[in-house]
């Protein structure tokens, strides 16, 4: 029905209180003499007279348009369940009206057709969006597939926006425009919008538009949008989008399928490398071959996690991350985005630009809410399992030592993973494990101030008296006398190594039990640890 009011809109059409305009109707007919009910679905058109004399009883879902004036009807209360919409011209007869309606109808009923018998004939998505541009006035129609490459759009009508127009110039969607949609949760909630979606200004083109994504094998294979760039948003075109996009959709359906293969290779042959280990060199090796990765090449495993993860940002880090790393083996596995890098011997200028990329995968974590753990290097395919759960307990215990950092490193945390794997086997609390007498040295008021601070920079640092003076602020002088009271106050003897080594297993047990004197360690760091290093 909106659409009807949108094509009648140069007249003065009055809306009776409590009908809505948004009413599905499919055909049109006079209202005539012998009608004494109205069926569902059907526009009657007739005068207000002809209305005041009929007695109607009329089914829900309903409609009149009447040709007069409210005060024609002030002694005719309209029948109950129909909705009546009153028309208002000196210059309109009933059979023009009615010719008018038949020819809207008749219209839309020849486009739906048009549009049905392209969807079945297959043609290309280009001629489909042809197709509607005269329906839907003009205004701009995007199609762009998973990959963010345009696929069809409106033609001949300028674009009165920069960034609009230069995704068209370009065929795809830069890397630029790309992110800020991920910092502004597209990706994350793109699958809500398998439901039209109108959004208003301010946004992002600074245009009204409707958005649809179409959703094949529980992937968005395709997004719609519809700009409102020649006018202004109505109910009636609203509605021709939402039959255009049923129609698109049910072609997209039947293309995905027509072509799809349910199981990815790629991400079935990593999934084979991490979980089926147990069966042996020559079947793991078989993976890795169509994998690309060479037995006896050293290759690091990175796990990335998402804060809040969702199908749609996993595959557009994944598309990302190929575009900058081409080589690199890119799955998506356990709601994370695994990545196997090559990292063998490179010359000067390879390891430059390969540093190059990788801060750029950097600088992608934060636009889509990741962070990245990586696995030791390893050179047998059979190592990939244990390289994804090296990479897992970086991430565990990353998270919850240093939970302001991005990156982390399984060479950083193993010694807790091998700590806690003892106490478990031992059924030990940690608790007894450290070097009791250190909790003499413990300044729960500030950590950073401690003598026990104070012994573990001086530890770290090779007891080195001038380096440990440096990072402490403190004189030369004064970390050789807190030392040596430091010394006399545990007995023990600091030149001897087995007891430093079980000093400083007892720093990273404390570590494991007290997050926060894990975080102090961590700041003293500064920024070095964020960015990717293989070298081990």
């Amino acid at each position: 029905m909106s659409i009807v009011l949108e094509s009648l809109s140069d007249y003065d059409i009055q809306y009776h209180p409590g009908n809505e305009k948004d009413l599905p109707v499919s055909q049109v007919r006079l209202l005539g003499r012998d009608d004494t009910t109205l069926n569902e679905g059907t526009l009657y058109v007739c005068t207000a007279n002809q209305l005041c004399r009929t007695a109607l009883e009329a089914a829900p879902g309903s409609a009149i348009l009447c040709l007069g004036n409210s005060e024609n009807l002030d002694d005719c209360p309209p029948p109950q369940n129909a909705r009546l919409f009153l028309l208002r011209s000196d210059s309109l007869t009933l059979y023009d009206l009615m010719n008018r309606l038949l020819g809207i109808f008749d219209r839309f009923r020849s486009w739906e057709q048009q549009l049905k018998e392209a969807v079945l004939m297959g043609k290309d998505f280009q001629a489909l969006i042809d197709l509607c541009a005269p329906v839907f006035q003009n205004n701009f129609f995007l199609l762009w597939d998973a990959s963010y490459n345009v696929v069809a759009h409106t033609q001949n009508v300028e674009i009165p926006n920069k960034k609009l127009s230069g995704i068209i110039e370009r065929g795809f969607f830069p890397k630029e425009i790309t992110d800020d949609l991920a910092q502004m949760g597209y990706m994350k909630h793109a699958l809500a919008y398998a439901k039209p979606t109108f959004i208003d200004t301010p946004n992002y083109m600074n245009f009204p538009f409707i958005v649809k994504t179409y959703v094949v094998a529980q992937r968005i294979q395709y997004t719609s949008a519809f700009y409102f760039t020649r006018s202004e948003p109505n109910q009636g075109i609203i509605d021709l989008f939402q039959i255009f996009s049923s129609s698109l959709e049910t072609y997209i359906f039947r293309l995905v399928n027509s072509t799809h293969r349910k199981v990815n290779r790629i991400d079935q042959y990593v999934v084979d490398l991490i979980e089926n280990w147990r069966k042996g060199p020559e079947y793991l090796e078989d993976r890795a071959a169509v994998l690309g990765l060479d037995e006896g090449s050293r290759y690091c495993l990175c796990l990335i996690t998402f804060q809040d993860y969702t199908q749609e940002q996993a595959l557009y880090m994944r598309m990302r991350v190929r575009s900058i790393c081409n080589k690199v083996v890119a799955s998506i596995y356990q709601k994370c985005l695994l990545l196997l890098f090559y990292c063998g011997k490179h010359t000067f200028l390879e390891k430059e630009a390969r540093d190059e990329r990788f801060q750029k995968i950097i600088e992608l974590l934060p636009v889509c809410d990741a962070t990245a753990a990586f696995s030791s290097t390893f050179s047998s395919c059979t190592d990939v399992h244990t390289a994804y759960w090296q990479a897992n307990v970086a991430m565990q215990y990353g998270k919850k030592t240093c939970p302001q950092n991005i990156l982390y490193y399984y060479k950083d945390y193993s010694i807790y993973h091998m700590i806690e794997c003892y106490a478990e086997s031992l059924h030990f609390p940690l608790e007894k494990m450290y070097f009791q007498r250190l909790s003499l040295l413990m300044d729960t008021k500030n950590y950073k101030s401690s003598n026990l601070y104070l012994l573990r920079t001086y530890l770290i640092n090779e007891r080195n008296i001038s380096q440990t003076a440096k990072l402490l602020y403190m004189h030369r002088n004064s970390v050789i006398y807190r030392i040596a009271r430091i010394r006399d106050l545990l007995d023990v003897d600091l030149n001897d190594p087995e007891v430093r080594l079980r000093l400083l297993m007892s720093f990273k047990i404390l570590e494991l039990l007290d997050p926060d004197m894990s975080s102090a360690h961590a700041s003293s760091k500064g920024e070095e640890t964020q960015q990717i290093d293989f070298d081990e």
